[in-house]
């Protein structure tokens, strides 16, 4: 069982950055890429994600309705967030 969830956790998930209000904007700059556990947080409003692509994404990790825990710039880690 436990392989089996990693091996699922290496497939990436496409997710659009913002989200079309009337259509779905499906451009690169408006795309990026996660693998299933990182895109079902996002989901759940534990990661963030803004910005463009190629550009660095900003991305911030915390609760919904509490301060952000961890804060970054693409790759790098800028620390908590303030």
């Amino acid at each position: 069982m436990l392989r089996a969830w990693l091996r699922r956790r290496a497939d990436l998930n496409g997710h659009h950055i913002r989200y079309g209000l009337r259509k779905k904007d499906d451009r690169l700059c408006n795309r990026t890429s996660m693998c299933i556990v990182h895109h079902k947080l996002l989901h759940a409003g534990i990661i963030r994600v803004s910005g463009q692509a190629p550009f660095p994404l900003y991305w911030r990790i915390g609760r919904p309705g509490s301060k952000v825990r961890l804060f970054f710039i693409g790759q790098r880690r800028v620390g908590p967030a303030g």
